[in-house]
């Protein structure tokens, strides 16, 4: 089934933050996510930790040079979703960019 639905983009800034606010922060976002959603984390540095995390707890994620700023991370569930990101330095939104289909692996497009 090719449902092309589009997700829901939610923001979250943790660039101001110190460690370990924007893990924590994230995590706590990450826990009301619902299917269809998409969270846009900006952030100032690469979340590491935040990465084991999200491959432990069944998230998906794909992380690009931010425009606002320096790292922008796209999380959602990976159920039933694949994604296809675009790898310009200004990606629209989660919504423009990831959309349902299958539980194939995402991939990037230039």
């Amino acid at each position: 089934m090719n449902d092309t639905s589009l997700l829901t983009e939610r923001v979250l800034d943790v660039s101001h933050m110190d460690p370990p606010e924007p893990f924590e922060n994230a995590v706590e976002a990450l826990r009301t996510l619902q299917e269809g959603e998409c969270l846009r984390l900006l952030h100032s540095r690469e979340p590491f930790p935040l990465y084991s995390f999200l491959n432990n707890a069944g998230f998906a994620y794909r992380t690009v040079r931010g425009t606002i700023t320096p790292f922008e991370i796209y999380i959602w569930r990976t159920r039933n979703i694949v994604t296809t990101i675009q790898t310009d330095a200004q990606p629209a939104s989660c919504a423009s960019c990831i959309s349902y289909d299958s539980q194939s692996p995402p991939s990037v497009t230039s």
